[in-house]
């Protein structure tokens, strides 16, 4: 998505990016127009905060939990896109801004970061992150992980085969340990699935052995 550009003139349009929550570009609003309309901006409330970014950024960055016939490959590669693409447009609309004013001093004699700066740094850390986590999770094309449908079902057709066989407590306990370790071998479960599936196979789900007559 480009960058929204400055509509202080719309018979000769400014080829420089908008300020985040106004339509002009900081040349612009520094005229009585763009005063004017910053004026009328800020009474109306329509601003971008600082909380609004990293909101975005999250949105942007996080895979979803529940996911049904989507790779955690395809996951990660749609999330990374996203991201740098968030922080392409972060860097057009710093780099829009001569290097010299990205900092500035307040009027408490306060050195200060411009916000474009900080949402630059911000957006480029959630791409490191995120290229992080696929090295780590050393997945190839044609590797497919089960999502949290395919999970639950898989656990409760194997929980319910292991109780079919009538095993004592202690066989039941070591399947479900074997079954354990091999969904965190093989199935390549996110943190969350991962989570989850510890939880119903370390004792916590509602299987038990049944009683040996």
């Amino acid at each position: 998505m480009p960058s929204p550009k400055c509509t202080y003139d719309v018979r000769k349009a400014c080829p420089n990016p908008c300020v985040i929550s106004f339509d002009m570009c900081i040349l612009h609003l520094q005229t009585a127009r763009g005063l004017a309309h910053a004026r009328e901006r800020l009474d109306s409330g329509q601003l971008f905060t600082y909380a609004d970014m990293e909101a975005e950024i999250l949105k942007r960055t996080e895979a979803p939990l529940q996911d049904y016939h989507t790779t955690a490959l395809e996951q990660m590669s749609e999330a990374l896109v996203e991201a740098q693409q968030w922080a392409r447009q972060a860097r057009e609309m710093l780099y829009a801004i001569p290097p010299e004013q990205w900092r500035y001093t307040d009027r408490h004699g306060t050195e200060q970061v411009r916000s474009e700066v900080t949402m630059y740094e911000r957006a480029q850390q959630s791409v490191a992150r995120l290229v992080e986590r696929a090295s780590k999770m050393s997945l190839q094309e044609k590797v497919v992980s089960l999502g949290r449908a395919q999970t639950e079902l898989v656990i409760r057709l194997a929980m319910g085969t292991i109780e079919d066989l009538g095993l004592d407590a202690s066989a039941f306990d070591r399947a479900r340990g074997i079954l354990l370790e091999r969904f965190r071998r093989e199935a390549h479960l996110s943190a969350r699935h991962e989570a989850q599936v510890t939880h119903e196979l370390e004792g916590s789900g509602d299987y038990a052995p049944k009683a040996i007559v």
